[in-house]
């Protein structure tokens, strides 16, 4: 009885030819990580509900918040300032109330990283921060799992297998993109269209559910480029690269007694370096983007030029970075922290958009 009411759920599944009865079992045995419950990872967990996954595991220390919505169709108005993966819990157990649920209402990093992931199947990547990336990369080498990979920039989508196949198959993310300062901004930065997101999550759902079907699939350790504007897409076949450990130092190396540990400032502690002297301003931003700054002196190096125009820093001053809301400044603060070992470097933490917030607050207050 039980078989017979899973066939009638899933029958338009089951009759496809390569899927079946056995394939659907599989998905009922499997255990999916996702990691992000925002733009990608809605639909992606959305769609492997629908299919019937077993085990699902949500990770995700945010909560709703109203800028969410156009694009993360779980959630409704009456959800702002809920935590995320609660929404997505109540979503699944009216959805479909077979589906084991675990709910990790909390960010993924180095210290739980490892104890999150182990006990899966198949990791999927739905964040948008180049440094957990790498953690969740990192973590599925070590464990040996499955890692998909996504990530959306303005309309073009990006989507990858990684980790799978024999061991001298297997590839990473820093097979695709070697560096950690990876250009590419997130949707907050760069803006997005709700439906694009829909597309690549559920791309990452489907390539999920191919692999625990076992079906065949284009995308084993291979990056699938797809530009939603024209309807092109690309598969490139990932090369595996042998690792390289870099050293590098600004100018001759800075003289490490002056070292200090990276900073993350406030709007008012920002606010403080604009005063003194022996301060190098940097704007990360690429070329021309709004708001343009003229109240301040500063020198804009985008981010994706930081390695070439290095030169252009003087690792005798205290280096201030800063961008539109925060994320393309910290990346280049520990890049220059920990790749060229510049002795003291901090960033404006929630970039203009927290300075111009708090700068409203101030004036208000006055008034």
């Amino acid at each position: 009885m039980e078989d017979q009411n899973k066939y009638h759920r899933y029958q338009r599944q089951i009759i496809l030819p390569g899927f079946g009865m056995e394939a659907q079992k599989l998905l009922e045995q499997s255990k999916v990580l996702v990691i992000g419950a925002g733009g990608l990872g809605c639909p992606c967990i959305q769609f492997l509900v629908g299919a019937g996954v077993g085990h699902i595991g949500i990770v995700d220390g945010d909560d709703v918040a109203e800028n969410n919505l156009h694009r993360q169709m779980i959630y409704t108005p009456e959800d702002i300032g809920r935590k995320k993966t609660d929404c997505i819990e109540d979503y699944i157990l009216k959805q479909n109330p077979d589906i084991h649920i675990v709910n990790a209402p909390y960010f993924l990093k180095e210290s739980n990283a490892t104890s999150l992931i182990e006990g899966y199947d198949v990791v999927i990547d739905c964040t948008d921060q180049i440094k957990v990336r790498y953690l969740i990369n990192d973590t599925c080498i070590q464990l040996n799992k499955p890692y998909i990979f996504g990530a959306i920039y303005r309309y073009e989508i990006q989507i990858a297998l990684l980790n799978v196949g024999a061991a001298h198959e297997k590839t990473e993310l820093r097979d695709i993109f070697p560096q950690k300062s990876n250009p590419v901004s997130s949707c907050e930065e760069s803006g997005i269209l709700g439906a694009v997101c829909g597309i690549a999550g559920s791309m990452q759902a489907l390539e999920a559910i191919k692999f625990l079907a076992k079906m065949p699939t284009s995308l084993n350790n291979a990056l699938l480029i797809y530009n939603t504007l024209q309807h092109t897409r690309e598969i490139i076949q990932i090369k595996k690269t042998p690792m390289k450990v870099v050293k590098q130092d600004p100018m001759n190396a800075p003289n490490k007694s002056n070292y200090k540990p990276p900073v993350e400032l406030d709007a008012e502690g920002f606010l403080a370096k604009l005063k003194k002297d022996h301060v190098q301003l940097v704007d990360v931003r690429n070329e021309g983007e709004q708001p343009i700054i003229d109240s301040f002196q500063h020198i804009c190096i985008p981010l994706s030029e930081l390695h070439s125009r290095i030169k252009s820093l003087d690792p005798e001053k205290e280096i201030v970075l800063f961008c539109h809301a925060g994320i393309r400044s910290l990346e280049a603060m520990e890049i220059l922290s920990d790749e060229y070992h510049f002795p003291n470097v901090s960033h404006l933490r929630g970039g203009l958009v927290k300075l111009y917030h708090a700068l409203q607050q101030k004036q208000n207050a006055i008034k």
